[in-house]
Formats: C-alpha cells, sequence, structure tokens
C-alpha cells in the first residue's frame, strides 16, 4: 500500500475505547489556545471578480489577505475544547518488532527537527517529547481494541509507570496482525490505516480522558515512510483534537471547518486539521522535511489559508491556482447540527443556472502560462442520519450521472485573474432537494489544485 493510499484510508474514532478503573491523579494537561478563530457563518461567498480585481487580479497577480474577507479561504474553527500544549508519546510496541528501533529513533529525530514547531505552534501547541518506549508480548493474528485501556494502564503499572497527563499511548502492531476496532467494526488497512480515540479512567466517580492511537502495518514490507505518515497523522490530530468521542457544542477541539466551507469538510471525509489536506494538490498531505530521511504529514494552516496561501503545511508548495465558484444561495444541512453553508442552485422548475468563477493564484503567472480547468462531480451527498461523523451522515454514492447534472466553462485553459463562466444543466427531474459534491481541478502539468463545492438541485 502505497503512502499516499495509506493517509487517504486514516480515520478518526469518534467512539472511546473501554474504560479502565484506575486510581489516577494530577491536573488535565487539555489547554485552549490563545485565542479562538472567528467563525463566519451562513456567508454567501461573494463577488470574486471585483473583489479580486480590486486586489490585483486583473493583471494576474493576487496579492492575498488584503481586502479579501476572511470567510473567502476555509478555517479550523475551535470551540474551547481541549488541547495538549505540552505533548508527550509514549510509544509501545509488541515482542519480536524488528522495526521498533527505527520508529523510535525517528519519533526522536521528529520531536528534535523544526517540523513540529512549525506546524503546531500556530494552534498553541508547544514542543513534542518522546518517553521511554514499553513493549509487550506480541499479540495474536488478530486483535481488538475494546480493552485498549486495560492494556496500557496494566502494561504502565507493571512497569511502576502511570498514566500521564498530555500523554498519546502509540500502539504499534507487528505486520501480521489485523486490528478491529471495537466502536464500529472497521478492519486496520482495509478500513482504516490509523485512528486515535481515548479511554477513560474512573476515580472516585469522577472520569478522566486519556488518548491512544492504533498504527497498524499493512501488508509485506510496510515501509518507513508510512509509518512516520501514520504517526505525525495522529500525533497531530491528537494534540489539536485529544478526545474526540467527548466533543459537544461549546467544548470541542479543532475538528471541523467554518460553515462556509461545508463542501472541503465533506471532500476531506473527517474533520481533524490533517484530514483536509489529502486531495487538495497534488503535493498537498505529504512532504520529506530538510534534515529528515523519512516522510511526514502536512495539515491544515489557518495562517496560509487566511493569507490566500496554500492552506497544508509545513514545507514549500506549488503554486496556488485555484477555481472560486460564486455561489448563488445558502442551503440548509444537518451535520449533528444545523448548519447553513453556500451553494450554487440550480431552482425548482429550471434546467439551468450558471455563475463566475474566478482564478485566484497565490503567485504571479507569466501570462503565457495557463492551467487547465476541470470539474469533477464527486457524488451525491446523502443524508443517512444525526451523528456528528461526517461519514455516518452522508453516503458518497457515485451517483452524480443518474440524478443528471452537466457542467460545463467558458475557459478551458485559465490564467490568475481569470473570470469564468460555470454552466450546469438539468438532465433529469428530481423527486426532491439534491445535494451533489463537486469540485473544481485546476492543472498544470503534473500539479494540480481543487476547491470543492456545493450544488443545490432543487425538485
Amino acid at each position: 500500500m502505497s503512502a499516499t493510499h495509506t493517509s487517504w484510508l486514516l480515520a478518526v474514532a469518534l467512539l472511546s475505547g473501554c474504560a479502565s478503573q484506575v486510581v489516577d491523579s494530577g491536573a488535565d494537561d487539555a489547554l485552549k489556545p490563545a485565542s479562538a478563530t472567528n467563525e463566519q457563518t451562513d456567508e454567501v461567498l461573494g463577488d470574486w471578480v471585483s473583489l479580486s480585481r480590486a486586489n490585483g487580479g486583473a493583471n494576474g497577480v493576487l496579492t492575498p489577505a488584503t481586502s479579501t474577507p476572511a470567510y473567502v479561504f476555509p478555517q479550523a474553527i475551535y470551540d474551547n475544547g481541549p488541547l495538549m500544549r505540552t505533548p508527550r508519546v509514549v510509544p509501545i510496541f509488541f515482542e519480536g518488532d524488528a522495526a521498533a528501533a527505527t520508529i523510535v529513533a525517528d519519533l526522536h529525530a521528529l520531536a528534535a527537527h523544526s517540523y513540529w514547531e512549525e506546524a503546531a505552534s500556530e494552534y498553541g501547541i508547544g514542543a513534542l517529547t518522546v518517553d521511554a518506549p514499553i513493549t509487550l508480548p506480541a499479540p495474536g493474528a488478530s486483535v481488538t481494541t475494546r480493552n485498549i485501556g486495560t492494556l496500557v494502564t496494566s502494561a504502565l503499572a507493571a512497569r511502576g509507570r502511570s498514566l500521564g497527563d498530555g500523554t498519546l499511548y502509540a500502539l504499534y502492531y507487528p505486520e501480521g496482525t489485523v486490528v478491529h476496532r471495537s466502536s464500529d467494526g472497521a478492519v486496520g488497512c482495509n478500513d482504516f490505516a490509523a485512528f486515535h480515540s481515548q479511554f477513560s479512567v474512573s476515580k472516585s466517580g469522577a472520569t478522566k480522558n486519556y488518548g491512544y492511537a492504533v498504527m497498524p502495518r499493512c501488508g509485506t514490507g510496510f515501509s518507513r515512510d508510512e509509518m512516520m505518515v501514520s504517526s505525525t497523522h495522529e500525533l497531530f490530530e491528537w494534540a489539536t483534537d485529544p478526545f474526540p468521542a467527548s466533543n459537544v457544542a461549546g467544548n470541542a477541539s479543532y475538528r471541523r471547518l467554518d460553515d462556509a466551507h461545508f463542501a472541503f469538510h465533506l471532500f476531506a471525509g473527517g474533520g481533524e486539521l490533517t484530514d483536509f489536506c489529502p486531495g487538495l494538490a497534488s503535493t498537498s498531505e505529504l512532504y520529506t522535511p530538510k534534515g529528515l530521511d523519512f516522510t511526514v504529514a502536512r495539515h491544515l494552516s489557518n495562517r496560509e489559508s487566511a493569507a490566500g496561501r496554500f492552506p497544508c503545511g509545513p514545507g514549500a508548495a506549488q503554486p496556488y491556482l485555484v477555481a472560486i465558484p460564486t455561489a448563488s444561495t445558502t442551503d440548509t444541512f444537518r451535520h449533528g447540527r444545523t448548519l447553513t453553508t453556500p451553494v450554487v442552485e440550480i431552482a425548482s422548475g429550471a434546467s439551468d443556472a450558471s455563475t463566475q468563477v474566478f482564478i485566484h493564484s497565490d503567485t504571479a503567472m507569466p501570462a503565457s502560462q495557463c492551467w487547465t480547468l476541470d470539474v469533477l462531480p464527486n457524488g451525491v451527498v446523502a443524508e443517512t442520519g444525526t451523528s456528528t461523523n461526517a461519514a455516518n451522515v452522508y453516503s458518497y454514492a457515485d451517483t452524480t450521472k443518474a440524478v443528471g447534472v452537466d457542467f460545463t466553462v467558458d475557459k478551458a485553459c485559465v490564467h490568475a485573474g481569470d473570470a469564468v463562466t460555470l454552466k450546469l444543466h438539468k438532465t433529469k427531474s428530481v423527486s426532491r432537494d439534491t445535494r451533489v459534491l463537486v469540485r473544481m481541478r485546476t492543472s498544470s502539468g503534473s500539479m494540480w489544485n481543487s476547491w470543492p463545492f456545493l450544488v443545490t438541485v432543487r425538485k
């Protein structure tokens, strides 16, 4: 399994592991950032052409984040939940794992490198500490995550160690062991490449949460790069969303975008900061930092995104040339809560609609250089429940052709600052309002960028 495919499978566990009845003491190292992100809600994404031309786009040079409103570009939302300001990780291995020493060395190298600070500091997360590893007896060919809380606390107690506040217990299962996630029956390497969750410990009627991560090894010759992509993905998401099962309105960490960019959330298939990067660009999710000899994950940066630059980092990025449609109205979605987000609409009784698309770039482009523009439907957004997990609320069956919406643009080759007309044509009637997840893709050679958006077809 390739590193790219592995990162696409990375899943967030939204249900806790079993509680362990363990006596523990000490303050919970779960702190908030210095300031919360202001959320822009119920905004229709405005007149891109006038905004961007006023910002220099007419000359093919767009200066980001001056007069352009902040809601133009995605922002992760913080809602007063816990964060891990002084994160620690305890690697847990199993007897006979020949890769254990390499993984420990790589974690120490990661903690000493500027990569972690560059990614985490804007969210109020400090330096990473790697504690002494633990080695457990070899597991069987098949294991479940149901009793991870008991496994971790017992292993610590047997070594005279106690549960640590602000600590992630990272279990690295060996090749040949199939991991079954107890919360939903998902199978490691088929349904997920790694995930993080929590277990709870009760003392005198009070409950305290601790984080864990599960990293299976998928297939023969599972690579060091893949292991560190999984590790950096889960470490960062744990630090910025340590207890996903406990998230409720008013006490949630970083696990969603502003409502104006709900399409990005659906496109990502997850709500944490690393989940948003795969699929946004050809260079979006992985890179090898200078000074390290392994690959790591990249994460959403509110700072970079608000500036109109490529939103995932650290690391150098390709030019961020994206095609941004102007929404025609807003629509309401149920996503564990009710939210309103901009959409392009084909109105009731109509067969056609059109809207303008602005071509944004974070860097000057030669007049001779144009990017290919494509419109790619991702499937119908079908509400199936009220869970707060996007993967449970919506299905992504590729039934766009059955709905019958065609998309065309009047320019197939575009430059920074261009205004393009996107036309939508409904070829079949629908019996109920139908939402379609679509993305605009711009490409030049091996480079490409994506901008997801939503289309509502009224009955």
